[in-house]
């Protein structure tokens, strides 16, 4: 579901997503993504988090419209296609 809210726009892939929560764009094996949902903010933009060595991923819920929610989403996979590593 995650993937296709966010894939409308035509410029993301399964792959970028699942670069963002798991490091790789692909699994391994078989696993499960744990989401969880976060009130507190760092900054400006709330930005998605992630911890790819237990595949979990932390949604803001302090965007005040949708279409800041998936800016947000949508930044974070976009920089995630660069790998670990990136500033």
């Amino acid at each position: 579901m995650l993937f296709a809210v966010f894939c409308n726009a035509g410029k993301l892939v399964l792959e970028d997503v699942l670069q963002f929560i798991n490091g790789a764009p692909y699994f391994a094996s078989m696993t499960a993504v744990i989401v969880h949902f976060a009130d507190s903010t760092e900054g400006d933009m709330p930005m998605p988090r992630a911890h790819a060595c237990s595949s979990e991923l932390i949604l803001p819920t302090v965007h005040r419209s949708y279409r800041d929610f998936r800016s947000a989403m949508t930044s974070a996979f976009e920089l995630s296609r660069q790998g670990f590593g990136v500033a």
